[in-house]
């Protein structure tokens, strides 16, 4: 998949990803404030679709679900899996690929079935219940 299959169009007010630039990865990371925790099921999605797509996983952490995780590890997960996944593209361009399996991987998990099943294809519903449930 390229980038124009990721995106393509903006909506207005807004401007296209550039997908071809590099990305600072240690001062992303840097960024990011030491109180700031991710969801387990982050986590757990980076490793279904790396298992997924037949390649070793890129931690040896048993996400739990609903746990607080470091958002640090959790990124620093992500950016391991697009460059897992996808070698030979940048780093930006994988990183969308895997941001758009999040929500099937979501939706293919025991809360995520049970969720569209109360909601339906509501996805607003759906994502401002995720984190209080």
């Amino acid at each position: 998949m390229d980038a124009k299959e990721l995106m393509t169009a903006a909506p207005d007010g807004f401007s296209a990803p550039d997908f071809q630039s590099d990305l600072d990865t240690a001062a992303f990371l840097a960024s990011i404030p030491n109180s700031a925790t991710c969801k387990g099921l982050i986590g757990e999605s980076l490793v279904d679709t790396l298992i997924a797509a037949r390649l070793p996983a890129a931690t040896t952490v048993q996400f739990k679900t609903f746990r607080d995780y470091p958002m640090r590890d959790i990124i620093d997960l992500k950016f391991a899996t697009a460059r897992a996944l996808c070698p030979d593209m940048p780093l930006r361009h994988g990183l969308a690929l895997v941001g758009r399996q999040l929500f099937p991987n979501f939706m293919s998990s025991l809360l995520g079935r049970m969720m569209y099943g109360v909601f339906g294809k509501n996805l607003s519903a759906v994502l401002c219940l995720a984190n209080k449930s």
